[in-house]
């Protein structure tokens, strides 16, 4: 396994660069697609071997749990790809703590409370996460203009300004004369 884990880590490392810039910005490199393709003949292959061993180690349901579900809860909080591989594995830790803590107490093997926290953590997401979710489609976040029905390029500067006492900001002299002059 840590053959594996070193393989993958050291292939992620050396083709990081070429592979996230092939997948952001697809539509600019459409020349290169044969570069792509043979990017990703690596990475499909890391992950099937990382399967495999996840399998072998863990058990079925706690290497899918541990791969897919951390990667599908990060897709309602960031767009940003550092954020997202950040707050994957975040998101993977504290399912993996707060299962073994429930498997602690309740004294049950650990894979299945693993699964469930993180489940637990998705459904929050699907709730209340800022792209997608039930409140970002429904209760769409309400900004400053639309509560006073101003609307300006630079409104919450002239927000701030206006009502500094009301909502209570504080702007610095060299930011304030610096947005009004853009006003």
């Amino acid at each position: 396994m840590a053959g594996v884990t070193s393989f993958t880590l050291l292939m992620l490392a050396i083709i990081y660069r070429p592979l996230g810039d092939g997948v952001i910005r697809s539509g600019f490199h459409a020349a290169g697609a044969r570069t792509r393709r043979h990017l990703s003949n690596p990475v499909h292959d890391a992950g099937g071997i990382q399967y495999v061993e996840g399998y072998r180690a863990l058990g079925t349901l706690m290497a899918s749990g541990l791969l897919i579900i951390p990667a599908v809860i990060v897709q309602f909080w960031s767009r940003n790809l550092v954020g997202q591989m950040a707050l994957a594995v975040i998101t993977a830790m504290a399912g993996s703590l707060g299962g073994l803590m429930l498997a602690a107490a309740y004294k049950v093997p650990s894979g299945p409370p693993i699964v469930i926290a993180l489940g637990g953590i998705y459904f929050v997401s699907l709730l209340f996460g800022r792209f997608g979710s039930v409140r970002a489609r429904y209760f769409p976040f309400r900004h400053l203009e639309k509560l006073i029905g101003f609307k300006h390029r630079y409104s919450y500067a002239r927000l701030a300004l206006k009502y500094k006492r009301l909502i209570r900001v504080s702007i610095s002299h060299e930011v304030t004369n610096s947005l009004l002059h853009k006003i």
